[in-house]
């Protein structure tokens, strides 16, 4: 009899073992839900008005209550990390449709924003019990983050040849400058590489598996810049987000995406744009500007390049 129920849950624990993981797909399904509505809030929030609004805002409330409940009924399970995660994404868009910032100078939403994303996100990092040493703050391969970094520059003159938007500030001060350029540093740089490729990205590698995780994250990365109302900069985000998510877990940190995340935001949105209106007298002069038009991205490349270099022979370390 013993021998009999031993076979019996032996022959059990392997059906389980067998049994069809369909989480993956799940996940997958969010993002699909997440893609339509973004590409709804696209086309409907030019319409404006309190009826738009609303109705967007309950499409991503209705989100945010299911992945609530999903990650309610997982939890404690290896799904429930992820879906606590996911939990944020339709809560960024919640916030950035429900705060009153139309009166307000653009380079302030960022900074506002933020505030209750960084709230939420310290939140979930205090319920999974992570420390300060989870959230990839560290010196790992510094030599490595210097060029990472500077890619920021290249990325952000790239986004800025599809996009062409217009600067972020209004009042081209020295004053005005920093404090817009700090904004995006913290509050799209470091706060955006927090969420997605140390917080998400860890939780999607781990029950998804490296390559499918990091190419999800990079995903609803770029899922959410569908409202620039470009395809290609879709693609580019996506791209970029490969990339990111790939120097992050081969370093262990994200001090060298977050400083080229924020680059790329203000080589974005001010920089360029000013460098393109011609008023440019206020940060330096324009001999410099036309200088540093001339040699800027060849000594990015080269410094980008020496970093790949030392990454594949230096270091090989790096890459097992």
């Amino acid at each position: 009899m013993a021998a009999f129920f031993s076979k019996y849950f032996n022959s059990q624990q392997k059906a389980n073992h067998l049994r069809t993981d369909w989480f993956p797909l799940i996940a997958f399904g969010y993002l699909i839900v997440v893609t339509a509505a973004e590409m709804l809030t696209t086309v409907l929030v030019p319409a404006g008005g309190a009826t738009v609004y609303g109705f967007l805002q309950v499409q991503y409330i209705l989100l945010l209550f299911l992945l609530c409940v999903h990650t309610a009924v997982k939890w404690g399970t290896a799904d429930h990390p992820l879906l606590f995660m996911l939990i944020l994404v339709p809560l960024i868009r919640i916030i950035s449709l429900s705060l009153p910032l139309a009166m307000l100078p653009q380079m302030y939403w960022y900074l506002l924003t933020s505030i209750p994303i960084f709230v939420a996100a310290f939140l979930i990092m205090r319920q999974l019990q992570w420390s300060w040493r989870d959230l990839g703050l560290n010196g790992r391969y510094f030599l490595w983050q210097i060029p990472l970094a500077l890619s920021g520059g290249l990325i952000g003159y790239l986004e800025y040849l599809i996009l062409e938007p217009e600067p972020l500030i209004k009042t081209f001060t020295w004053v005005h400058w920093l404090a817009a350029a700090l904004i995006l540093l913290i509050s799209t740089g470091f706060l955006e590489e927090l969420i997605f490729r140390q917080m998400m990205q860890k939780t999607a590698v781990k029950r998804l598996g490296k390559l499918f995780g990091i190419v999800y994250v990079a995903a609803i990365f770029a899922v959410l810049h569908i409202g620039y109302s470009s395809f290609t900069d879709v693609l580019f985000v996506f791209a970029v987000g490969l990339f990111f998510g790939w120097a992050v877990d081969k370093t262990g940190s994200i001090v060298g995406v977050t400083l080229a995340h924020g680059l790329a935001n203000i080589t974005l949105f001010l920089i360029f744009p000013i460098w393109e209106i011609g008023d440019t007298q206020f940060i330096v002069s324009f001999d410099f500007w036309q200088l540093l038009e001339k040699n800027a991205i060849w000594l990015m490349l080269l410094t980008i390049g020496f970093g790949f270099m030392r990454m594949l022979i230096i270091e090989p370390q790096i890459l097992d």
